[in-house]
């Protein structure tokens, strides 16, 4: 019995001794076992860990793609909304919130931009506006953006000297707000400084090259101080930009025809008339803003489609009868008559004061512009 006793006691030692050895061996056994029975992977734990730490790399680098991209899209759209391009800035900040559904600084922008819709709607009433300017501001009250919109707003309701503070505001907040350039070009313009007009339009088209509105105001002061080759360099290009955009035939034929180049001049003049005359050109939002006009210490505003297409008629009309086309002239002019519209006396102001400029620069037409003064 002792001998017994003795040998399960050395039994049981031993196994206490090497019992890691032990578990070590029944789990490689059980693995091989598990392997070549049942075709189980020793090593899928492993690979488990491995997948699982794989996915989460990808998760990661795809959040970080995606808070790139937002940062991207918003910067973007906040360069767009400096160059007054508020339709584009929109799309932008719609991508973010696809990205980032509660983006703050998206639905921010979205509120900016549908601010500026409402102000050239229909709907417009300044108080409203006001508030909600008001509302961004109260956010940040140096929002470059926020203040260009409240200086739109004074200038909209002719306080100028407001409208000035808030462009100026909004410049040094942001230096490179284009859109307080031109805002601030507009208010000198129509102060008669023309060269801080200039220097302001300069800096506008610096920042944003293509921005059609900004070398259209260029192109005009070029116009203005007699500076013909400069003016008809940027309406060139904005026409190489957008064909559509109707106003830039009117004042780039007036720069030919103010240079005696009175072929040029018929030329972009017939073709406004074509373009006018479709409608789904003409009724484009580009199309549809105030055409304003200096006509010496007057200043004649074309604010609808007929209108602008009785001006051009009749630009047209003088253009063929100073060139001796008199069966052409009389065409144009019987158009632009059956027009009916109350401001054909300010418009008639505007082509005099155009022949009045023309006789200025090519006296030798004097003759055949008193006949047409008279018809």
């Amino acid at each position: 019995m002792n001998n017994i006793l003795q040998k399960t006691s050395k039994t049981i030692n031993w196994i206490n001794t090497h019992l890691p050895v032990l578990c070590v061996s029944l789990s490689i056994i059980a693995m091989l076992i598990a392997g070549v029975i049942y075709k189980v992977s020793i090593f899928h734990p492993l690979k488990r860990i491995a997948v699982e730490q794989a996915e989460y790399d990808e998760k990661l680098a795809k959040l970080k793609n995606q808070k790139e991209m937002v940062k991207r899209h918003l910067k973007l759209g906040k360069s767009f909304l400096d160059n007054s391009r508020y339709k584009a800035a929109k799309r932008e900040f719609n991508n973010v919130l696809n990205l980032d559904k509660m983006n703050p600084e998206a639905q921010m922008g979205i509120f900016k931009t549908e601010v500026y819709e409402y102000m050239r709607g229909e709907d417009y009433i300044p108080e409203v506006v006001e508030r909600q300017i008001e509302f961004i501001l109260e956010e940040d009250r140096e929002d470059p953006h926020a203040l260009v919109l409240m200086g739109d707003l004074y200038a909209s309701l002719d306080n100028m000297a407001m409208a000035e503070g808030y462009y100026k505001k909004a410049l040094k907040s942001a230096t490179e707000t284009a859109s307080a350039y031109f805002g601030l070009g507009i208010i000198y313009q129509k102060q008669n400084k023309t060269e801080d007009a200039l220097k302001m339009y300069k800096q506008a088209v610096r920042l944003s090259k293509w921005n059609e509105h900004y070398l259209d105001n260029l192109a005009y002061l070029y116009l203005k101080k007699g500076d013909y080759r400069n003016a008809i360099e940027n309406y060139q290009l904005i026409l190489t930009l957008d064909y559509e955009f109707l106003l830039t035939y009117c004042e780039i034929a007036i720069a030919y025809w103010l240079m005696g180049d009175l072929d040029m001049a018929v030329r972009y003049q017939d073709r406004l008339v074509s373009l006018i005359n479709d409608d789904n050109i003409a009724k484009l939002d580009k199309n549809n803003g105030v055409w304003f006009f200096e006509a010496g210490r007057e200043a004649v505003s074309l604010y609808s489609i007929e209108e602008k297409r009785y001006y051009a008629l009749l630009s047209l009309s003088v253009t063929h009868f100073l060139s001796g086309r008199q069966e052409e002239a009389d065409k144009y002019a019987q158009e632009a008559k059956a027009i009916e519209i109350a401001t054909k006396a300010d418009i008639k102001h505007l082509v005099l004061f155009d022949l009045h400029r023309f006789k200025d620069k090519h006296p030798a037409y004097s003759n055949q512009i008193e006949r047409y003064r008279e018809l």
